[in-house]
């Protein structure tokens, strides 16, 4: 059975407007909930999260484009610099662009989203915790994958 739109986003907001616990323990909090939809790009909602004594901000978003559904996550630093996390995990074979898509995950929906929610963020802090807590920075390039 299809889950209307409307349920879906309610959903999102509950499972993403909360900061995870990893996040929460390296200083993050939430800080607001932004929802564009475009033609091109689809339906987005970005939650920000933010580690202000840092200087960086987690931006986690739900991306709904044709039939497919995923998660990309940005990490900006108060500079100016900022990395599609996606692109670092890809970058360092720590995952694959699987792992960012709903599909890939069993159950129903909300299931999907939380299980694809922790898996990246378990990943994220795991290998970037110096980039989350602003000791350092990578310059990764952006994956164009098939639009290069």
């Amino acid at each position: 059975m299809a889950i209307e739109p409307a349920t879906k986003t309610q959903i999102v907001r509950k499972l993403l407007q909360r900061t995870p616990d990893e996040l929460q323990k390296l200083g993050f909090n939430y800080v607001r909930s932004e929802t564009e939809e475009s033609e091109t790009t689809g339906a987005s909602t970005s939650f920000v999260h933010e580690a202000k004594d840092k200087g960086v901000v987690v931006d986690i978003s739900f991306n709904a484009l044709g039939g497919d559904e995923f998660i990309i996550v940005v990490i900006e630093r108060s500079d100016g610099k900022n990395m599609v996390a996606n692109d670092f995990i890809k970058l360092h074979r720590l995952g694959s662009d699987e792992m960012f898509e709903l599909s890939s995950y069993s159950g129903g929906f909300e299931s999907q989203l939380q299980v694809c929610a922790q898996t990246i963020v378990s990943t994220i802090t795991k290998h970037m915790k110096d980039i989350l807590t602003g000791q350092s920075w990578e310059e990764v390039p952006i994956d164009w994958g098939p639009y290069r």
